[in-house]
């Protein structure tokens, strides 16, 4: 049976990987909400994709800590995941592409003039 020593350390680092997701998290709003020029690299991925490190921080206070506050944190991070979209479609946007051809003749352009 585990010392009273060692389920207070193993407590603490449970706890202490809860604290760092929940300030991923908050960085993580800040960047999807105010697309700040810094925070471009954050905001390239969808918001969906943070929920794997998101969950995975907060996966040892839900397994064998406090249920409620890994609850609460897994809580948090499928509600980022949900209201931190670009828009209503950006999911959609990353496996549609673009397949409009080019105009062949331009708007400033008479067709049959060489251009140079």
């Amino acid at each position: 049976m585990p010392s009273d020593a060692n389920r207070t350390r193993a407590s603490r680092w449970r706890r202490a990987l809860l604290l760092v997701s929940l300030a991923l998290l908050g960085i993580l709003w800040l960047c999807y909400l105010g697309r700040f020029d810094f925070c471009a690299a954050v905001t390239v991925l969808p918001a969906w994709v943070w929920l794997i490190p998101g969950l995975f921080l907060v996966g040892p206070e839900w397994w064998g800590g406090n249920r409620r506050w890994g609850a609460a944190g897994a809580g948090l991070w499928f509600a980022f995941a949900v209201f931190a979209r670009k828009t209503r479609n950006s999911d959609h946007r990353m496996v549609v592409c673009d397949l409009r051809l080019p105009d062949p003749h331009p708007q400033n352009e008479r067709p049959g003039s060489l251009s140079r």
